[in-house]
């Protein structure tokens, strides 16, 4: 099969995020795959073309395609939460735009059942062209980690949240939450390359509740940590925590996973999916909830956070980009073959 995979992700603002992440260790695994020709620019004998992204605000997808076409949608957040992300004019007639040239791709891909269902919820996409395809832990990631060291600068033991800060994310909850908690001697770690530019939004909100909570000696933030610095902040985490409201996957889980640290996880969207039986639940959209399993998972008796640890190593094994890269192979397959 000569497939045009589109790899502009790479070599835009989203290449250190969840989309480059996605199309950096999909394409890596395509092309070891013998039956696959990944090819840098349509040829004459180009017979899919895969666009490993959507954006809902931006013309990303051709009206007129010419190729089998196959898109990846991550999730649809902008679409459940539509009063905080909010398009203007010109982004509202893009969203048409782009959801008539929807109805003409042959098959779209997402990475959870959550988002299956949401694809066909706000798209009006029939189920029968979504392929539900999971993630993997990134190949940066787990390199990485072979060669990191337990962090030694924190004194205190901490928990660890590392992703955006989207309105999605719930950072000001936890933050909230985190300042009621009983152990006053566990610190907040949050690592997040947006908290740099402390003029946006986001990261005002962010930082006016660490100082409302009166939690700053007990919060530390990185805002530019490599690869192998996120590493060992895992390794040596009490625990990891994924507050959000909504994901679409939720690739820190299995990053947590990898490095044997336990998770208090939202109870929403695709996280169940990801996480499966071995983390402590909280509602996300009740603060109390949130405080609650904190409390509980840091009272966890050692025996009781390693049954954890062992359910979530059974969990990891259903997710490889191997695996990732053949179903998405299979896709191809199937809609090269249909008339």
């Amino acid at each position: 099969m000569n497939i045009f995979f589109d790899s502009s992700p790479l070599n835009s603002g989203h290449k250190g995020r969840g989309i480059g992440v996605y199309t950096k260790n999909l394409k890596s695994s395509l092309t070891k795959l013998s039956d696959i020709s990944i090819t840098s620019s349509i040829k004459d004998d180009t017979q899919l073309v895969h666009y490993p992204y959507f954006d809902f605000f931006f013309h990303t997808l051709p009206l007129i395609k010419k190729y089998k076409t196959i898109v990846t949608i991550h999730d649809t957040i902008p679409l459940v939460y539509p009063h905080q992300y909010k398009p203007g004019v010109k982004g509202w007639i893009r969203l048409q735009l782009q959801k008539l040239s929807l109805k003409g791709v042959d098959a779209i891909i997402t990475d959870s059942k959550a988002s299956k269902n949401d694809i066909h919820k706000y798209l009006k996409i029939d189920k029968k062209k979504i392929f539900t395809i999971p993630l993997a832990v990134p190949q940066d990631f787990v390199s990485a980690y072979k060669t990191s060291k337990p962090s030694a600068s924190l004194e205190n033991p901490y928990i660890l949240y590392v992703g955006d800060i989207n309105y999605n994310k719930n950072i000001p909850a936890l933050i909230n939450a985190f300042s009621r908690i009983d152990n006053k001697r566990v610190d907040l770690v949050i690592v997040s390359r947006a908290l740099k530019n402390i003029h946006i939004k986001e990261a005002k909100v962010i930082y006016q509740a660490i100082k409302d909570n009166r939690i700053s000696n007990r919060v530390q933030i990185y805002n530019n940590a490599s690869t192998t610095k996120v590493a060992n902040l895992y390794k040596s985490a009490s625990w990891y925590i994924q507050p959000s409201l909504y994901e679409g996957f939720g690739l820190p889980i299995l990053e947590a996973f990898y490095s044997h640290t336990p998770v208090i996880c939202a109870k929403t969207s695709s996280l169940p999916e990801v996480s499966g039986e071995g983390v402590v639940y909280f509602n996300p959209n009740n603060i109390t909830s949130i405080t609650n399993s904190i409390n509980q998972a840091l009272s966890m008796k050692k025996s009781e956070t390693s049954k954890l640890k062992e359910l979530n190593r059974t969990q990891l094994k259903k997710f490889s980009w191997d695996s990732t890269a053949k179903q998405t192979r299979d896709v191809y397959s199937q809609v090269i073959s249909q008339s």
